[in-house]
């Protein structure tokens, strides 16, 4: 019998400061390379839906050899970045989350267990919200090892993902957000099974009921284009929590790799009153984020003008209404 699980990765949202991991100018064809997770790596994320924290930390995991804790990664996700306590998050958040605070050692959380995780998701979800908000700043200075950096894998392009799986952290790999459906947990012919002979390598879902994050951790193109996932569902799933997906038969919605240090970013230009279009339109949705009520129009009228002196006053900038460098970076 196979054990029901959950996913939960929603699609990042639009960010103006992302950038796309670069490709180098090089000739060479990527044709295999890559690891499989040790399983004990391999954690479990049973019926709540925090793939993303699961996949972070198991990838820090992999690249420091210390344990962490995905419930204190998916709090701070929660506090941060996420507009609610809906169940999932999205994959840039838990990178942004990483960045700026860090990871919290697993020996110091001790508000929940693993056996938590088999809770409906309110439950467990009341449970991180039940935590004061004291205790979480005291956990937040025992955070160790933030990543210095993170940026968005072209997932249309095989040698770019190899690339990236290739230069990664101590062979870490990258992350990953699929399209899920019951072809993960079912065979051919509709039967519940976690089998590697019945689900390996994974089929496309019709329909996908779900988002899911995970891991891509190697890639073997010497006769198709298969690539090898680390899952968040405990080693009962496929071969030890790991599993093969082709490329050209099934394709990841994005992908992100973790940088040892900050990329160098072209910002959106410097943006001011009067301006319109796009830009104004991801500046109007950063803006809502932290706060402000606008209106998503791409005009840059007086309530964007207002609500940019705001965020700047709030943030000790020249309070000028001009969108440059340091208010852009600012609005993360």
């Amino acid at each position: 019998m196979i054990e029901f699980v959950a996913t939960g990765a929603e699609i990042s949202d639009s960010d103006p400061r992302t950038v796309e991991l670069p490709t180098k100018a090089t000739s060479k064809v990527f044709t295999k390379g890559g690891i499989q997770y040790a399983k004990e790596l391999i954690d479990h994320q049973h019926l709540v839906g925090i793939c993303t924290a699961i996949s972070l930390t198991q990838m820090r995991e992999k690249q420091t050899g210390k344990k962490y804790s995905p419930e204190f990664q998916y709090l701070l996700q929660k506090y941060y970045y996420d507009s609610g306590w809906f169940e999932g998050s999205s994959i840039l958040h838990a990178l942004k989350t990483a960045k700026r605070f860090g990871f919290l050692p697993a020996e110091l959380w001790t508000h929940t267990t693993e056996e938590d995780r088999y809770l409906s998701y309110a439950k467990y979800a009341a449970k991180l919200q039940a935590i004061p908000r004291t205790e979480i700043e005291r956990l937040i200075k025992l955070c160790v090892d933030p990543i210095g950096g993170f940026a968005s894998v072209n997932v249309s392009d095989p040698q770019a993902i190899a690339e990236a799986i290739e230069n990664s952290i101590n062979q870490s790999g990258i992350m990953c957000r699929y399209d899920c459906g019951n072809t993960w947990w079912t065979d051919k012919k509709g039967r519940s099974s976690w089998k590697t002979k019945d689900i390996s390598p994974l089929r496309q879902p019709n329909p996908a009921t779900s988002g899911h994050a995970i891991i891509m951790s190697s890639y073997d193109y010497t006769s198709t284009s298969m690539q090898k996932l680390a899952n968040t569902w405990g080693i009962t799933w496929c071969d030890n929590g790991s599993c093969d997906v082709d490329w050209s038969n099934y394709k990841m919605t994005e992908a992100w790799s973790i940088l040892p240090t900050a990329p160098v970013i072209s910002y959106y230009p410097v943006t001011r009153k009067g301006h319109k279009g796009a830009v104004v339109k991801d500046l109007q949705k950063l803006l809502n984020k932290k706060g402000a009520t606008l209106i998503v129009d791409g005009s840059f009228g007086n309530k964007t003008l207002q609500a940019v002196i705001a965020f700047q006053k709030a943030n000790n900038l020249v309070a000028d209404g001009i969108v440059g460098n340091k208010t852009w970076n600012a609005l993360k």
